[in-house]
């Protein structure tokens, strides 16, 4: 885990963070938080003329957990009541920041398991708790998904009753205020977000600040979505639960320009289905066999929606083409460069490593020490795993879980790859230098990466690591090469699922699940090979679980390898 001093606030640690940053989103940084503070912004009232007529929407996908009754919701992991005594408690004071954001943000308006008036009543006394400026609520991404899922639910439950006009009037209102407030000095799936909800305020309602809004959203949606997609269809922040919710943006704002007939000619549509189809067809391919997303970075299940859900709705949306199937049987090639991820896939067996860059220059916020780590599932069972997240709270498991030692790589004289600082911040970053894969005529795979995370230590340390999967053996072995000068300790980490246990049987270890053997684990290069404790596995937001860790130490003189071999049983035909 980060040290108290490497996690500090310094001038030298500032300024590596902030001379990566555009000079535009600094002046947006400090206009928004010295010039217009975020919580005394005026509104003025919106110039519009009413509901568009023939606005419509296609169901989208819920992600939440359904509810048990009407009087409390799930988020994190944590239920709690709405409130007491019939009063709904907007503001509780002993909830995380993240968890008071997931109430703002109404997601649950997507749960058809709750009474249609008991979500009414919640957009009731929304509006009357929040006044413009409340904090938490009217963040600008609070906002953003809030007014997506307002208009969503309104359309959706129309047919019982007309939307009262204090919704529309506060709906209108958080439009104008997004409109205001757009969050340029973060960027990335921010802005997206909010684009998207402009773009959607705009369709929704008729009038001038609604056309203004309609062209000006569609415009900047169309350009975050040519900005933040790589050529592979990868979203530039490499986080894959953070890839599908910007995915289902684009889907959702299709699908309402679509489904409302508006827009039919404008160039922007035909780019933004473009966009999402590839975004769509990247996430099918990284997927593990249980149909779930790779932990990389800040990634966690059940925020998103599933990649089937996500894929089911964009063949709806975009045409049953959009996506297309995976064909069956054999050994399929992951091969995503733009992004740095690479692997394999077939008959239950996943491999993936990741190396790409940790993030965008400009916002490395969701990124992790996790350059050159992997996923394995054999079998169809997730075995060697990324630790994923839990929170966004600033404490000992958020800085645990970007930390080198909670992933499947190397670290170097207790070293992090990257300069991990504060809650998002990343001063020097770890650097790709190589990122490669190829079939050999075996049928090996191979898979070649190497990062600069460790050039600016005294050695001018190199990390260099190939993975050659055997997928008919079921083998896959690692060798790690650190090349530079001088004499290094290292540390190699393997995170293994907490369903399975380990132990030793010199020289190998074996991991277990249920009394079968499903992988042993042969270190090799290495002086010292420990089972550690310590270690946790984070698959969704607020659930958090130990699990067994095997780390192999190398004390040695560059330039040195050592490495892992991991076999899986061979099943007979």
């Amino acid at each position: 885990m980060p040290s108290p001093a490497e996690t500090a606030v310094t001038p030298g640690r500032i300024w590596r963070t902030l001379r990566h940053y555009r000079l535009r989103q600094l002046a947006y940084y400090l206009y928004r938080r010295r010039i217009q503070p975020l919580m005394t912004s005026r509104i003025r009232s919106p110039s519009l003329s009413g509901r568009r007529p023939g606005v419509a929407m296609r169901p989208r996908p819920y992600a939440g957990q359904p509810a048990d009754g009407d009087e409390a919701v799930t988020f994190l992991n944590v239920t709690r009541p709405f409130g007491r005594g019939g009063v709904v408690e907007w503001h509780p004071a002993d909830a995380s920041r993240l968890w008071r954001y997931n109430l703002h943000y109404f997601d649950y308006l997507g749960d058809d398991t709750r009474s249609v008036a008991a979500r009414d009543r919640l957009i009731d006394t929304w509006i009357t708790a929040n006044p413009p400026g409340t904090a938490d609520a009217w963040e600008p991404y609070t906002a953003s998904l809030r007014i997506i899922n307002w208009i969503d639910y309104i359309l959706r439950t129309e047919p019982t009753r007309p939307a009262p006009e204090p919704w529309l009037a506060s709906l209108g209102q958080q439009a104008a205020w997004l409109a205001a407030n757009l969050e340029h000095h973060i960027g990335a799936n921010h802005l997206l977000k909010n684009a998207v909800a402009m773009t959607a305020a705009g369709a929704f309602f008729a009038g001038e600040d609604a056309e203004r809004w309609l062209d000006v959203g569609l415009r900047l949606v169309t350009a975050q979505a040519a900005q933040q997609f790589l050529a592979d269809g990868g979203h530039y922040e490499r986080s894959p639960m953070y890839h599908a919710i910007a995915v289902q943006d684009l889907i959702d704002i299709l699908n309402l320009l679509q489904s409302s007939g508006l827009c039919s000619g404008r160039r922007e549509l035909a780019a933004l289905t473009a966009v999402a189809r590839d975004g769509l067809g990247f996430l099918a391919a990284i997927r593990h066999p249980d149909g779930e997303i790779p932990l990389f970075n800040d990634a966690a299940f059940k925020i998103a929606p599933s990649p089937a859900a996500l894929i089911d709705y964009g063949q709806g949306v975009l045409g049953p083409d959009a996506c297309p199937a995976r064909p069956d049987g054999g050994v399929r090639l992951i091969d995503k460069p733009a992004t740095g991820y690479f692997g394999h896939s077939g008959d239950g067996d996943f491999l993936l490593m990741d190396c790409g860059a940790v993030g965008p220059d400009d916002q490395p916020g969701h990124g992790h020490c996790d350059t050159l780590s992997f996923e394995l599932s054999v079998d169809g069972r997730r075995l060697i795993v990324d630790s994923g997240v839990s929170g966004y709270e600033a404490d000992p498991l958020r800085r645990y879980v970007r930390s080198t030692a909670a992933h499947n790589t190397v670290a170097v004289d207790g070293h992090e790859q990257s300069e991990i600082w504060s809650t998002f911040r990343i001063g020097r970053r770890a650097r790709p230098l190589t990122a490669s894969i190829a079939r050999e005529p075996d049928g090996t795979v191979r898979i070649e990466g190497a990062h600069d995370g460790y050039r600016h230590l005294p050695g001018r340390v190199v990390h260099r690591r190939t993975i050659r999967c055997e997928p008919e053996a079921r083998r896959w072995i690692i060798e790690d090469r650190l090349e530079g000068r001088g004499l290094v300790t290292a540390e190699s980490f393997l995170h293994v699922h907490p369903d399975l246990t380990v132990t030793r049987r010199r020289p190998i270890l074996v991991a277990e699940a249920a009394g079968r053997t499903v992988l042993t684990i042969t270190p090799s290069g290495g002086d010292e090979v420990r089972l550690d404790d310590g270690h946790f596995y984070c698959p969704e937001f607020g659930r958090v679980l130990a699990n067994p860790v095997v780390v192999q130490r190398v004390r040695a003189s560059l330039p040195c390898r050592f490495g892992w071999t991991l076999e899986a049983p061979v099943t007979s035909a």
